[in-house]
């Protein structure tokens, strides 16, 4: 009897299925036997591994559909250079028995059978310990972080890509592209007044980008997603983790992300000045970055209204959009004033 197709399994099937896989993975290593369980199953799908001498790794299988072999390969390359080349503790890749840093499996049915229609790629890396803070997060911990995304952008300033380094090269005006519901302006859930709004600051976004060139200065290999589910903290120092969505973009914009975090809390500007401390103990802060911070964390929220918005597949994003517009219509008022 043919399998049922994997699109039609729930999401504990899809796992199951992903894990026979991932055992199959697993011969690719020198590794003793070890445990495997299922973490996440979003776009990718992790595993945690531990072995019978209690070595604890994780398997990433990456959706092909997604991105292509060479970004996912690029990733792994600068993760490899990081944990080489500084002292930042951030998942350090395993390369297979023979020595690749990510494999794939055909899922054609002739591993098993396994009902899949495309190919999955796989990499294992070392597991980063630690523990995850948001609300407890102190000004000390906070400067950390600073310091933590400061070291990131000095190492992307000296990094040479190696031949065939692909990442994506981001662009602010994605965020208004044709596709966008910000260009369609046809949802009702957002408002009239939010549209407006929307394009009254257009040509001012426009006007402040076209002023803050994409150079080496400004402009490099980012994490892109430093918010506080992707770093940690271990015998008190920070570690960073899930470099899945960097890319090249400004630095402020990455600064942009685990500030986000902290704002409209009551000590919000303590905050701020502790990262800005550590972030100064590794580089000089970005040239007019308090001009430039509203700038990138309006592009941020309008970012992040289109996805929520375009979640239809989502009760819980949908969910969220109201407080989203409302929020963001508040900082695009400000913005303009």
């Amino acid at each position: 009897m043919p399998l049922k197709p994997f699109e039609q399994l729930s999401y504990h099937g899809q796992g199951r299925r992903l894990r026979a896989m991932a055992e199959t993975a697993l011969a690719s290593y020198e590794l003793l036997p070890a445990r495997i369980t299922l973490m996440t199953h979003r776009h990718d799908t992790t595993f945690r591994i531990v072995t019978e001498d209690g070595q604890r790794f994780v398997l990433r299988m990456y959706n092909a559909k997604r991105r292509d072999k060479a970004m996912h390969h690029s990733e792994l390359q600068w993760l490899a250079a990081l944990r080489h080349e500084t002292e930042l503790i951030v998942p350090e890749p395993v390369a297979t028995k023979s020595n690749e840093l990510i494999a794939e499996l055909a899922s054609n049915g002739s591993n098993g059978g396994d009902g899949l229609a495309e190919t999955r790629y796989y990499a294992l890396s070392r597991w980063v310990e630690g523990r995850f803070l948001h609300t407890s997060l102190t000004p000390a911990q906070f400067a950390q972080v600073g310091m933590l995304t400061g070291t990131l952008h000095q190492h992307a300033r000296h990094f040479t890509p190696p031949d065939g380094f692909t990442r994506t090269q981001w662009q602010w005006q994605w965020v208004f592209e044709d596709s966008t519901e910000l260009a369609q302006q046809g949802t009702p859930l957002i408002s009239p007044e939010t549209f407006a709004l929307v394009n009254a600051a257009y040509d001012k976004i426009r006007a402040q980008m076209q002023a803050l060139p994409p150079t080496k200065e400004h402009y490099g290999l980012v994490h892109f997603d430093l918010q506080h589910t992707n770093y940690l903290f271990h015998h008190g120092n920070v570690r960073a983790i899930d470099f899945g969505d960097c890319c090249w973009n400004y630095y402020l914009f990455d600064m942009v992300i685990p500030l986000f975090d902290v704002a409209d809390r009551a000590d919000e500007a303590t905050m701020r000045a502790a990262f800005f401390r550590g972030y100064e103990r590794i580089l000089p802060l970005p040239a007019h970055h308090e001009t430039y911070l509203p700038l990138f964390r309006l592009i941020r929220l309008l970012k992040r209204m289109n996805y929520l918005v375009n979640s239809v597949d989502n009760p819980a994003h949908l969910a969220l959009v109201p407080q989203w517009v409302d929020y963001t219509t508040q900082h695009l008022r400000a913005y303009l004033q």
